[in-house]
Formats: structure tokens, C-alpha cells, sequence
């Protein structure tokens, strides 16, 4: 999951972040696939304190500019997020639905 430039890095860090934040509890389950996914993409702390200036609605901008290769992976991961402490919640649901809606803004 390389290659990666630092707005998708930091977009992909924020999502997480939202799947992981969405049930307003942090589970270690969550925690450690997160740190797992930021050794991945070789994401670094500089990403970590830009993704703190991304909301959603750019988040989305930056995900349908990806590539549709990117698109999955990060669809899986996100998933992946969502079940890691086994179980999905509604508010995790909603998520995954922002970022699998069909549509791609006009460029």
C-alpha cells in the first residue's frame, strides 16, 4: 500500500481517524491497526499534524481523485478499521457510506 503521495497519506490518516473516532470509543484494536495502516503508507508525524486541518468534504475530494486501485484499498481498510474490534457500529456505518457513495464531483 506504498506509494502514496502526503494528501492521500494524510487524507487516508483522517479517515481512519473518523472510523476509529465514530462510536466514540478507541478501542486497542483500533489503535494498533491504525498504527499498523501509518507504517504502511510510511506516513510520518509532519502527516499526522496536517491531517488535523482536513475536514470530511476534502477528505472525499482527495479520495475520488485517487485512483480506483487506491479507491479499494482504502474502502478495504477503512472496512477493516470498522470491524477491528468486531463489531460495526451504525455511527462506523455511516462512514463507509460517505466513502463508497458512487458520484464523483465534476473537475
Amino acid at each position: 500500500m506504498n506509494n502514496y503521495s502526503a494528501e492521500e497519506r494524510r487524507t487516508i490518516l483522517y479517515v481512519l481517524t473518523e472510523v476509529m473516532m465514530a462510536d466514540g470509543v478507541l478501542r486497542p484494536e483500533e489503535q494498533r491497526f491504525f498504527d499498523k495502516m501509518f507504517s504502511i503508507i510510511e506516513a510520518d508525524i509532519a502527516d499526522m499534524t496536517a491531517m488535523e486541518h482536513i475536514d470530511n468534504g476534502y477528505a472525499l475530494s482527495v479520495f475520488n481523485a485517487m485512483s480506483e486501485d487506491k479507491q479499494k484499498q482504502l474502502r478495504n481498510s477503512l472496512y477493516e478499521m470498522a470491524m477491528a474490534d468486531g463489531i460495526l457500529d451504525s455511527r462506523e456505518q455511516a462512514v463507509l457510506d460517505f466513502y463508497n457513495s458512487p458520484t464523483k464531483p465534476c473537475v
